[in-house]
Order: structure tokens, then sequence, then C-alpha cells
């Protein structure tokens, strides 16, 4: 029996290692973009329910209901309040990758629910990856309905 002839050839392995490589490179950007998607989800999901919550309670309180920026940069979150008092403070750690734009009716830095739960402006957040991996956008309107969308 001749084992010579059983062997790899140098190039056969090196065609194999670049086809390897070539496939994990293409996995891992997947995995890069699937992940952004997955917080930048997360994150708008987590406003979502709090834009929710805050609507419910103006038309519980029968008052206005206020989502403002802690500090005016929503990267250091955000709390909603009932006149003076705060119902609840949300301090996400955001990503640092992550760029958080809001815009409402005249640039107005904070949302308002009515006590009918409908919302004093027009507006939306959009959530962004900075390397333009993925995209989150909530979208309302005075009316009150509110929409999210993940691309």
């Amino acid at each position: 029996m001749d084992y010579h002839n059983q062997a790899f050839t140098l190039l056969e392995l090196l065609v194999t290692l670049v086809i390897f490589s070539l496939l994990s490179l293409t996995g891992l950007y997947y995995y890069q973009s699937h992940r952004a998607k997955t917080q930048l989800g997360l994150f708008a999901r987590q406003l979502y329910a709090d834009l929710s919550y805050a609507k419910e309670q103006a038309w519980l309180q029968q008052d206005i209901i206020t989502l403002c920026p802690i500090q005016s940069n929503w990267h250091n979150g955000y709390d909603i309040q009932l006149n003076t008092t705060r119902l609840l403070i949300r301090t996400p750690a955001y990503p640092k990758k992550m760029q958080i734009q809001s815009h409402f009716g005249l640039n107005h830095p904070c949302v308002y629910f009515e006590p009918n739960g409908h919302i004093a402006f027009n507006g939306h957040f959009l959530y962004t990856h900075l390397n333009n991996t993925a995209q989150a956008k909530i979208i309302f309107t005075q009316s009150g309905k509110m929409h999210l969308t993940l691309s």
C-alpha cells in the first residue's frame, strides 16, 4: 500500500482554509448585525412600553403626564412625571454605538400626554446604530396611536 498518495496537498489545505475563513467572516458580520438589531429592539420596546404606561397614567389620573429626558439628554435616560411627582425613572445603559434622536412638534424636549390619553404633539423617536446596521423608530400621533418599526 502506498501512503504517499493519500495525504492532502498544500494547495488543497490552503483552499480549504480560505473557504473556512470567508464563511467565518460572513457569519461574524451577520452575528454583529443581528446583535445590533436585538439591542436596539430591546431599548425601543422598553421605551414603547413606558410610553404606553405614561398614556395609561394620564387617563387614570385625569391629568397631564410628561415623559422627559434626564438633564435634557436621552442617553441619560428619562422620567415620567405627574406634575412634579416622578412616577418612573428609567436610566438605561445605552451602548456607546447607539444614537437616539427625538422630534416632537416644534422641537419640544418632552412628550406630553393629556388626560384623554392623547399626545400634545406628533413626534417620533429614532434609535440608530452608529454603523447603520440597525434602526428602530417609534412614531406617535396626537390621537395617542403609537407604532414601532424595527429594521
